[in-house]
């Protein structure tokens, strides 16, 4: 099933929460990476202990040095997101401007399943959205340059957000050593998605998940 131009209800739900859980993800792999001096207090409420963890992810974002992603699709000029897509990524974000995006630097690139996708850079985090609904999948550059990135969004055959999805994408990128994505949608077989100019893509009637990055 085709995605089509404009809002399609059916992405936004699961959209958003890859989204959200990309933030989440950014925030707990810093935190993993910290040394002694930066533990988080435990002490008080929960939202006390999230507003440090996120806290820390910032401090993190803004001090460590970028370094050049191992993509060569990414070597090519960089351009700017239109406009009118640069709006509806900031609302799908949630307000998460933090992370530095830099919407002027981008690169569009096109992948074999027909959806374009734009690589923005941010303070060392790299997000990936599907070119016209622009859900998004966000990752710090450390985590990238080993795996790549995948976003996988869900079509539902009704606006009522309590359907089931009927129709699953999936688009990412991946490193220059990786030469296909062996990939599984759920109660299918698996699929080897070969990689062309970083970029690989895959549509199922099942959520998808990656199983390998082949050399």
């Amino acid at each position: 099933m085709t995605l089509k131009p404009g809002r399609t209800p059916g992405t936004i739900g699961l959209a958003f929460l890859v989204i959200v859980t990309g933030i989440w993800l950014i925030a707990m792999s810093i935190n993993q990476n910290q040394g002694e001096s930066g533990r988080i207090e435990s002490k008080g409420s929960n939202s006390d202990w999230q507003s440090q963890l996120v806290q820390q992810a910032e401090r993190r974002l803004n001090s460590s040095p970028e370094k050049p992603l191992p993509f060569a699709a990414l070597n090519k000029r960089a351009e700017a997101v239109p406009r009118r897509f640069v709006r509806k990524a900031i609302e799908n974000l949630g307000g998460h401007q933090r992370l530095g995006l830099r919407f002027r630097r981008a690169h569009y690139l096109h992948t074999s399943v027909g959806v374009g996708i734009w690589i923005v850079p941010g303070r060392n985090v790299t997000c990936l959205f599907q070119a016209v609904e622009m859900a998004a999948a966000c990752s710090i550059n450390t985590i990238i340059t080993r795996k790549g990135e995948v976003l996988v969004v869900g079509r539902r055959a009704a606006p009522d957000r309590a359907a089931q999805p009927v129709s699953f994408l999936a688009v990412g990128i991946a490193p220059n050593w990786v030469r296909a994505i062996l990939m599984k949608p759920i109660g299918k077989p698996s699929r080897r998605v070969p990689v062309v100019n970083n970029t690989y893509g895959l549509r199922a009637r099942s959520p998808i998940n990656i199983e390998k990055l082949i050399r």
